[in-house]
């Protein structure tokens, strides 16, 4: 699901224990995908400096692992906070979400 010539990612995390098998953490992705060159099927996805801060796409969320000692497994939901390409001059999603837009993370070992 990313096409492009230039992929820009950052996460925060704070993990911390709940039990002996169970660990939880808050975290932040931002991030976004952009093409070097302008392409007809791909409208608006060429890198440009004045718009590389408005581009960039926020979510955030509470996740929960299992630490079972050689592997993890995880379970990280997320709502966006931000996102470049909703519709209107306000990319600012707070106030619109709805539970159809929690997005769904599952995972065998940590993202990083």
């Amino acid at each position: 699901d990313k096409t492009g010539d230039i992929d820009i990612e950052g996460n925060l995390e704070y993990r911390f224990p709940v039990d002996k098998y169970f660990r939880s953490a808050f975290f932040m992705d931002m991030g976004n995908v952009w093409l070097l060159h302008d392409t007809p099927d791909l409208p608006g996805g060429k890198i440009e400096l004045k718009y590389f801060i408005p581009d960039i796409a926020i979510d955030v969320g509470i996740g929960i692992r299992a630490d079972f000692d050689y592997f993890i497994v995880r379970l990280d939901p997320a709502i966006p906070v931000r996102s470049p390409y909703y519709s209107g001059n306000n990319h600012w999603y707070i106030g619109k979400l709805s539970i159809s837009d929690i997005i769904w993370n599952f995972g065998i070992g940590y993202p990083f």
